[in-house]
């Protein structure tokens, strides 16, 4: 209703701005029976929005969090334990929720190598993809060889475990992230 009201007003104004005064016709007083002719209504318009152009998004940068990728690189050096490797695999995990807000997507290996990869929401890179710690399938493998575990507990902690060196989860040989 208020629409309509404001619409007639904007016409009302439009006619009378660009127009000038409407004058009405005088009724020939000799022919009663003669119609009126009235002129047609004002046609409102509404003016043309501005036209908008879209610009074209670039491509976010990846980002590398080059101190960040170093320290990942001393996964599995000779000189260290694999409580220390662990140790370097949970900053990881740590690091990429403070920078990303949650954990990494999925559970499996490869799922969480790929968000340290740079396929997360800020495309930060965590892991360097020539890490020698990788097998073929994109895993990130423990100092024996084998592909590191993980288990989301929660939305803000994921248990990591190597398979220790007889190489099988689940043995007396295991070694887990505190």
């Amino acid at each position: 209703m208020l629409l309509a009201i404001l619409a007639a007003a904007v016409g009302l104004e439009y006619a009378l701005r660009d127009h000038g005064p409407v004058e009405l016709e005088k009724q020939d007083q000799a022919a009663p029976d003669k119609p009126v002719s009235a002129s047609p209504a004002p046609v409102v318009t509404r003016p043309s929005a501005p036209m908008v152009k879209s610009v074209p998004q670039t491509p976010r940068k990846p980002i590398v969090l080059e101190d960040v990728v170093a320290n990942a690189d001393r996964l599995n050096d000779p000189n260290a334990t694999v409580e220390e490797d662990l140790q370097i695999v949970g900053e990881l995990l740590r690091i990429y929720s403070r920078h990303i807000g949650v954990g990494p997507e999925g559970g499996l290996n490869d799922e969480i190598v790929a968000c340290f990869l740079g396929k997360n929401p800020k495309k930060i890179t965590f892991l360097g993809a020539d890490n020698a710690k990788l097998n073929e399938a994109g895993e990130l493998l423990d100092r024996y060889g084998t592909p590191y575990y993980f288990h989301p507990v929660s939305a803000e902690q994921i248990e990591v475990r190597s398979a220790g060196p007889d190489q099988k989860l689940w043995s007396n040989d295991d070694v887990l992230l505190d």
